[in-house]
């Protein structure tokens, strides 16, 4: 018998580590060296884009195998009620508070704006969260991320064979870019470009945690898919095509990555500031953007300090310390845990504390 859950931990740790530095990173680019794309920007820094870029599949990964270590055999409307509570509720609160202040502007600012236009803009901006178009830019992963959990399920129960559905999974990944190329039913075509929906090829890496968890994992395997990492990583940061770089790192390079990350994690599973990190993960993932990053970002620019790419990692440990912070003002609050699923999450935290798997 072999606890999972400080491995985990520290998986999630390095993974919103990760998600910090890609949105301080953008920020770099995009306003600092005002540049579209990672490659332009040079070999070393496509290469950190590469380490880094992997935090959606490792959070999708992570997921697969704590549905397999926790909820596997649950009632689907239990397993339902649970998400509802400890992710689209707090995603709804961040949502329409980011999108009040979003609207208030223009009711303050801009006078001329009617209150009648502001208020039909509200409700659209409203529907188009849960397609993951969000003026918290970064929650656009909770739609995505609720669309793959509550897929799988049904996928586990008519497709019962693991190789027959990881090979179908697979088979969707390589073939996705050509079957959305070539939808041509303007509704169907329209809600796959959404980024709630358009990531539908991410469900085997789901599968992939989940096999994870089903079956042991040796450590000197994980030596080698480290080893396989490194390799590719250094391949794929040296591709100069777009197109190119994408596939690979979408086909390729990921899968190896979350594989590699969580071999490294078992290694590091005692790692104290990653095993923080993983505990308030879901919260700095919540507060991080579009306040922290953003305004700590803007406000080194405005006094002339934006001088170096290495300001990028600073605005990210400043914006995970923050958000932090503010978790831990707002858990006191009794409304708070509530709106953002504090409650439930501390709820479910106790629970794990106390789950083994076996590994013979």
């Amino acid at each position: 018998m072999k606890k999972h859950l400080s491995e985990l931990q520290v998986y999630s740790g390095i993974a919103i580590l990760f998600v910090t530095f890609i949105h301080s990173n953008a920020y770099y680019l995009t306003q600092i060296l005002q540049l579209k794309s990672y490659i332009d920007a040079g070999i070393f820094f496509n290469f950190i884009d590469k380490i880094v870029h992997v935090a959606v599949p490792m959070f999708i990964f992570i997921a697969g195998y704590k549905f397999t270590m926790n909820n596997k055999n649950e009632k689907f409307l239990d397993f339902l009620i649970k998400k509802v509570q400890a992710i689209l509720l707090p995603f709804l609160t961040i949502s329409i508070f980011c999108l009040s202040v979003h609207c208030g502007k223009y009711l303050i600012f801009k006078t001329n704006t009617s209150l009648k236009l502001i208020i039909y803009d509200f409700f659209k901006q409203f529907i188009l969260i849960f397609f993951g178009i969000n003026v918290a830019y970064q929650l656009w992963y909770i739609p995505m991320f609720l669309f793959l959990i509550l897929t799988y399920p049904f996928l586990l129960k008519y497709i019962k064979n693991i190789r027959l559905r990881l090979s179908l999974l697979i088979f969707l990944l390589i073939t996705w870019p050509i079957i959305v190329g070539h939808i041509h039913i303007p509704i169907i075509s329209r809600l796959l470009s959404f980024p709630a929906f358009n990531f539908i090829c991410y469900l085997y890496l789901y599968e992939i945690g989940s096999l994870f968890c089903l079956n042991k994992m040796y450590l000197k395997d994980g030596k080698k898919i480290i080893l396989l990492y490194v390799i590719t990583l250094l391949l794929s940061s040296l591709i100069k095509n777009k197109t190119h770089s994408s596939l690979f790192t979408i086909i390729v390079l990921n899968p190896i990555s979350v594989m590699a990350f969580y071999y490294i994690s078992i290694y590091i599973k005692n790692n104290k500031l990653f095993l923080i990190l993983g505990k308030y993960s879901f919260y700095i993932f919540l507060f991080h953007e579009p306040y922290f990053i953003s305004k700590i970002s803007l406000l080194i620019k405005s006094q002339g300090l934006y001088i170096s790419g290495l300001i990028a990692p600073v605005v990210s440990i400043l914006s995970i310390i923050l958000s932090i912070f503010l978790y831990k003002i707002l858990r006191k609050l009794s409304i708070a845990k509530y709106l953002l699923g504090i409650r439930y999450k501390n709820v479910t935290i106790e629970r794990c504390k106390n789950i083994q798997i076996n590994t013979d």
